[in-house]
């Protein structure tokens, strides 16, 4: 089989260079592979607060009621807000311990 996949191949592009639709359907559908994601544009506000992540929130759920982009879409997108939202939780929650060690050991 492995040796006469070359002459399969050219029969087949031969095919559809000929006319045949089903041959050419084959050839171009392992040509021309589909991207799997589209590039998504949204006019989210700056994420770099706990506010900040809410509205945004609030921006992707809107493109989804509007028909802008996907519920798969919308959810690849919440993804990563959620691990922003996540990301300025701890450092917050970082800086209030920090301050509390810093407090209790002033009052040591």
């Amino acid at each position: 089989m492995q040796k006469d996949a070359v002459s399969i191949t050219q029969a087949v592009i031969l095919a559809a260079q000929g006319g045949d639709v089903t041959a050419a359907k084959f050839v171009l559908g392992h040509l021309i592979v589909p991207p799997r994601d589209r590039t998504v544009y949204l006019d989210l506000p700056p994420t770099g607060t706990l506010d900040g992540i809410e509205k945004a929130y609030e921006v992707v759920i809107d493109a989804v009621a509007t028909g802008g982009i996907t519920p798969t879409e919308a959810s690849a997108i919440t993804g990563v807000l959620e691990n922003r939202r996540r990301n300025i939780e701890t450092r917050d929650l970082m800086a209030l311990l920090e301050s509390l060690e810093q407090q209790q050991g002033k009052k040591s």
